[in-house]
């Protein structure tokens, strides 16, 4: 009999823990946070608690798997300095400054070219990275968890991407086949590299925007810098 009973009175105490925490209906306007019960009393929504915006370290997903030449501590210096810029102009927004009843990731990354979709024209040194800022917000959510609310990593909302140098993938070679997958989207087949790529390396000193982004080098500059 005693074995039933401790289990019951735990269970008891901590029905009595939450009831505690959870705000009593009706429901108080004035509540400093904008506190809102669930209906099963499991958790809880923080509709005035002010946010925090969180950014992840760019980093390449892929990775680079010797396509191209590695991206240089200023390359990737460039890239975060451009998205720290569109992350301040969003974070100075009325919306974005406030922060209320929300959190927000900000995920970073960059993106490798590849020999297979960029054809035989431009080196790989010469093609430029792509690289994003995603942007998921996480409204405030609270989770009953051994009798205490604490703050949840899940209540994510609408994301959106922004972009910068994002390029077609077949660079408009023509497409011979093409079929459905199994989400009925379309996957295209293209002529692959009509000749072996070779990359380019420049002197160490060179900026981001010359080594990605200067005119196309000589014919003659490439046939004696290149490498395959």
């Amino acid at each position: 009999m005693g074995c039933t009973r401790k289990p019951a009175l735990f269970l008891l105490s901590l029905a009595w823990l939450a009831a505690a925490q959870e705000p009593r209906l009706p429901y108080d306007p004035n509540d400093p946070e904008g506190i809102v019960a669930k209906p099963n009393g499991t958790g809880r929504f923080a509709w005035k608690r002010k946010g925090h915006w969180k950014v992840t370290p760019l980093e390449s997903p892929r990775g680079n798997a010797g396509r191209a030449p590695a991206a240089t501590a200023a390359e990737r210096q460039a890239m975060t300095a451009a998205l720290d810029a569109l992350s301040a102009a969003l974070r100075a927004t009325p919306e974005g400054s406030q922060l209320t009843g929300y959190w927000m990731l900000e995920s970073r990354s960059f993106d490798y070219p590849d020999p297979y979709e960029s054809g035989a024209g431009p080196a790989l040194a010469r093609v430029p990275f792509r690289f994003a800022s995603g942007l998921f917000p996480f409204y405030i959510e609270d989770n009953l968890v051994n009798g205490k609310f604490v703050q949840s990593t899940g209540g994510e909302t609408e994301s959106v991407y922004f972009e910068c140098n994002l390029r077609p993938g077949r660079y408009d070679r023509p497409v011979i086949a093409s079929e459905k997958r199994p989400n009925l989207s379309d996957i295209e087949f293209y002529p692959g590299p009509s000749s072996p790529l070779k990359s380019v390396r420049t002197s160490p000193t060179s900026s981001f925007i010359r080594v990605r982004g200067s005119p196309p080098l000589s014919p003659a500059f490439l046939s004696s810098k290149a490498r395959t």
